[in-house]
């Protein structure tokens, strides 16, 4: 499992479970993909079906810059539940 914060996105977006989907799916098949929502706080969950798919995932996407909705943030992804942002 993967839990995904994005740091410096506006207020006006939110966290989609599409968005995280589309940007996930591209390093293997993924079981599910969730967004918590504690207040202004969202953290997407990503669980792949393969371990090693995961941990590229992570390493390649950790501290990138992406574009979503037209807004663009950086992603913070950690192994583990969202706790662990």
């Amino acid at each position: 499992v993967l839990s995904v914060l994005i740091e410096s996105l506006p207020f006006r977006y939110q966290l989609s479970e599409a968005d995280l989907r589309d940007t996930f799916r591209r390093w293997g098949s993924l079981q599910s993909v969730q967004v918590l929502r504690d207040g202004a706080r969202e953290v997407g969950v990503v669980a792949f079906e393969d371990q090693i798919d995961a941990l590229d995932a992570q390493r390649q996407l950790h501290g990138h810059t992406c574009a979503f909705d037209g807004a663009q943030g950086v992603l913070q992804v950690v192994r583990g539940g969202p706790e662990q942002l």
